[in-house]
């Protein structure tokens, strides 16, 4: 949304709210650069993002940025430097592995608690998961709100079949759980952390080669 700079901040939330629906939330900062730009270069998008707003949020639009090649790892970097060194310090250490804005969250609210996340896991060639907790969770994250398609549905529940048959603790959350439910969602999470079966490593009786 283009605005005047004469526009107090309030007046412009309310204009923004009263576009969207009631998950909206409007934030507004003021941005350089020519305002007569309607749309703004990607590049300037996310290095506005990752200056304003939260960081689990940045991280979120810099791995989309980095996913749908709208920018490089070298343009991210260079905007990390451009950017305050209190933003870039959170932003810096990200893994930037995630293949969905739901992979992201979930990983950014486990590294926050200090676990090791190791994400695009391979327990066995040729098949992988969205990311292990300690030694022996997998996760797995849904990215779309639609309902997948059978074929899809078949091989995931196959896969989350192998995985627990290699000795792996499997939990699927659901695109609804990670983005419309995400309180109840981490409070279940933190309660199966505080459980620490997670550091145990998978079963050695368990673990064959498919």
């Amino acid at each position: 949304m283009v605005a005047n700079h004469w526009e107090s901040a309030s007046k412009i939330k309310q204009a923004v709210s009263g576009l969207g629906n009631s998950r909206t939330v409007a934030q507004v900062h003021r941005a350089a650069g020519d305002k007569r730009q309607l749309v703004v270069a990607a590049e300037d998008a996310v290095e506005q993002v990752a200056r304003f707003h939260d960081s689990e949020t940045a991280l979120v639009v810099m791995e989309s940025a980095l996913n749908l090649g709208v920018m490089t790892m070298s343009g991210i970097q260079m905007m990390l430097e451009r950017i305050p060194e209190s933003r870039a310090r959170k932003l810096g250490c990200a893994a930037f592995g995630s293949q969905s804005g739901s992979e992201t969250r979930v990983a950014h609210f486990m590294r926050k608690r200090g676990v090791k996340v190791v994400q695009q896991f391979s327990p066995i060639a040729g098949r992988f998961a969205d990311m292990l907790i300690g030694e022996s969770w997998i996760l797995e994250c849904d990215s779309v709100a639609h309902h997948m398609g059978r074929v899809e549905f078949e091989n995931d529940r196959h896969r989350d079949l192998l995985f627990r048959s290699l000795g792996y603790e499997v939990t699927r959350l659901s695109y609804q759980q990670i983005w419309y439910d995400w309180e109840n969602t981490q409070e279940h999470l933190i309660a199966i952390l505080k459980q620490r079966r997670y550091l145990r490593r998978p079963s050695p009786s368990s673990i064959r080669t498919l």
